[in-house]
């Protein structure tokens, strides 16, 4: 009986201490996040072109074109619980073709909605550009430090560029949404700042001179982490060719978030009029 009473109170001891490290982040909460994000396969992807419709590339007037590259974590990939088929001429730019686009993007991670398909629509409805080819290389779960030119996930911008030029089609935005998972990692705010200005500052030695419009990201599953947030501002007023992407951290509405995290058709709704505002 005593034997019993033992494991009982030992699971329940784990128990609740598994709890305090998910709930207060103590030990070993930052081992975890990091093994578990080192564990993202950074090969997978939504590949399938099965039911896609190639467009040539060169079929698609680049005068009044906007190319952009679509980057980060899950919110920057299929990871919006509806998706969405544009109804304009927008495209979709992988493994150096062209696709009429459509949810699930094709390069990045998920097999859901996302913001870019219908940010496309709303950017040819408002009259901004006639057409709009996207770039979607997002890989869900990753840290900054993953994008840096040293990073296993910087080939990715490397290889994109590559298949553009051989197309003669240039960047002209950049998208970065991504913060969430180094706010549960305690990424501090010149940590963040300092991995951001590698990245970016490898990708204008690629001679992409697009501006970079950055997402203001860190809430998931819980509240803002101000660090972060602190850096991401920081880094869109220090520096002459970062701007203001969408803040997402303003959308605090569960029901915005299907898993308190991505968003809902609600919510998705709301991450695009974001990124619109933010580009106009």
């Amino acid at each position: 009986m005593l034997k019993k009473s033992l494991i009982t109170f030992s699971i329940l001891i784990a128990f609740g201490y598994g709890v305090a490290v998910g709930n207060y982040k103590v030990f070993p909460y930052d081992l975890l996040q990091r093994a578990t994000s080192s564990f993202v396969d950074t090969t997978r992807h939504y590949r399938d072109t099965s039911n896609k419709h190639e467009v040539p590339c060169e079929s698609i007037d680049l005068s009044n074109t906007m190319v952009a590259l679509a980057f980060g974590q899950s919110n920057s990939a299929n990871s919006a619980e509806t998706r969405y088929s544009p109804k304009h001429s927008v495209y979709n730019f992988y493994n150096g073709k062209c696709y009429e686009a459509g949810d699930p993007l094709l390069g990045a991670t998920g097999e859901k909605g996302s913001v870019w398909s219908r940010l496309g629509d709303m950017i040819i409805e408002d009259d901004m550009f006639s057409n709009v080819i996207l770039v979607t290389v997002g890989v869900e779960g990753t840290p900054i430090s993953r994008w840096t030119v040293d990073g296993d996930l910087f080939q990715r911008i490397r290889n994109a560029k590559t298949e553009l030029d051989a197309q003669n089609i240039a960047l002209t935005h950049l998208f970065w949404h991504q913060g969430e998972t180094d706010g549960k990692l305690g990424t501090s705010k010149n940590e963040y700042k300092t991995m951001f200005t590698d990245m970016l500052n490898g990708i204008r030695q690629l001679n992409i001179d697009a501006p970079l419009y950055l997402a203001v990201a860190t809430r998931c599953r819980g509240p803002i982490v101000q660090e972060v947030h602190d850096a991401q501002l920081e880094l869109i007023q220090d520096r002459n060719d970062v701007f203001m992407g969408a803040n997402t951290d303003t959308i605090s509405d569960m029901d915005d978030r299907y898993n308190c995290c991505h968003f809902s058709e609600s919510g998705i709704k709301k991450h695009t009029d974001l990124w619109m505002q933010a580009i106009q």
